[in-house]
């Protein structure tokens, strides 16, 4: 039986060989190229779950510090003390003045604008940028109510 299996003649042409070679090599390269797409995309996502859970975070001791008394001046006082922000000049942005903060946070910079009304409520921005006048990584937007705050 081995004798018969060793002597069988027919097997693959070298054409054929290529061939197979040939269609395994795009059929492997395709699926390594998914891969590599796959791990960039990876990556991308993670730097914006990274980047909105900082934003979200940053909002939500916003929206703690709301529960604490102030009037419409010292919002951004109440602020910039409690989370240790730097003030910047304030900014006329869409028809509204803004009450601007920052802080470097790793390699990035957290900006907060609060609108700047003598209403009780205020609108809150946060945005996590990479360098100034660049779009954001991420970004979030709230309307607040002061407690206790004076008429």
């Amino acid at each position: 039986m081995l004798n018969k299996f060793l002597s069988n003649k027919d097997g693959f042409t070298l054409v054929e060989v290529l061939a197979s070679m040939v269609l395994l090599t795009l059929i492997l390269t395709t699926f390594l190229m998914m891969f590599g797409m796959g791990a960039k995309t990876n990556v991308a996502s993670e730097t914006i779950f990274n980047s909105t859970y900082e934003v979200q975070n940053e909002l939500e001791k916003i929206i703690e510090l709301s529960s604490h008394p102030a009037v419409p001046k010292n919002r951004l006082f109440i602020i910039q003390e409690e989370l240790s922000y730097d003030r910047q000049p304030d900014l006329l942005k869409s028809g509204v003045y803004w009450g601007v903060l920052s802080k470097d946070v790793q390699q990035y910079k957290m900006n907060i604008y609060l609108e700047k009304t003598e209403a009780r409520l205020a609108r809150v921005l946060v945005e996590l940028v990479e360098e100034p006048n660049t779009n954001p990584k991420a970004q979030m937007e709230t309307i607040l109510t002061w407690e206790g705050e004076a008429p």
